[in-house]
């Protein structure tokens, strides 16, 4: 039997609804939102950090923008906007939506 690869929210054989794969939010192009799943190598004070500006797991995010040559992520989580560092950026891992 072939294997076929599933598309992100593509049902699976056994009917169940696949979830898309996390992804760096560095990764996502302007314009578009995702959902934060979880923040990697949980660093505590990365996490107060994260925590202060509302970057929590389950809160939805929105790149504005990703500056050139590793450059700045713009983020906005609800009203407020944020400039994130390239490094912080890649360890938070949000579900585009």
């Amino acid at each position: 039997m072939a294997h076929r690869k599933h598309r992100p929210r593509e049902r699976s054989p056994d009917g169940a609804l696949r979830a898309e794969a996390a992804v760096p939010l560095h990764r996502l192009k302007p314009g578009t939102s995702g959902i934060i799943s979880r923040i990697e190598k949980e660093e505590p004070e990365l996490l107060k950090y994260l925590a202060t500006l509302g970057l929590l797991p389950q809160t939805k995010v929105e790149v504005e923008e990703v500056a050139p040559f590793g450059g700045p992520v713009l983020v906005r989580v609800g009203a407020s906007r944020y400039a994130l560092g390239r490094k912080v950026a890649a360890k938070i891992l949000v579900k585009e939506t």
